[in-house]
């Protein structure tokens, strides 16, 4: 039997991370989005919701590490995001995409927060034309 606390990855943040992905047949991607995700953001809780997919989406998420909540028919992105949001246990929920477009790594500072504080709430530009081609943050 192993030690949960002892084996649990490092956390890079003072604050716990949940990664929330609304996915509908990406099971071409999901495993190398989640595995990618789980190296930026080591012990996030890692949350797939898969929207009635057709594919492998839900077998291939599980086994590359993420918890898995199936819808038993298609809802929409929307109502996907919105159940991520609500089942998330940690402190700060970032948005992705099961595709691979929401590329943390890739996109070092371009779409990430590089500060979040004390904010209930961030929106970020990922736009390349925003100013000075950094990313902008609002906070509520």
């Amino acid at each position: 039997m192993t030690d949960a606390v002892t084996d649990a990855p490092a956390r890079r943040w003072p604050f716990t991370v949940s990664v929330v992905i609304a996915a509908l047949n990406e099971a071409p991607t999901i495993g190398d989005v989640i595995a990618r995700t789980l190296a930026h953001c080591p012990g996030a809780e890692v949350l797939v919701i898969d929207d009635y997919s057709t594919d492998d989406t839900a077998a291939r998420a599980e086994a590359a590490g993420a918890r898995v909540i199936r819808r038993p028919y298609t809802l929409g992105q929307g109502a996907g995001v919105k159940t991520g949001v609500r089942s998330a246990t940690g402190e700060v929920v970032v948005l992705i995409d099961g595709d691979g477009q929401h590329d943390l790594p890739r996109r070092g500072g371009s779409g990430t927060a590089r500060s979040i504080g004390s904010a209930a709430t961030s929106w970020g530009s990922r736009c390349a034309t925003s100013r000075r081609g950094s990313a902008r943050f609002a906070a509520t």
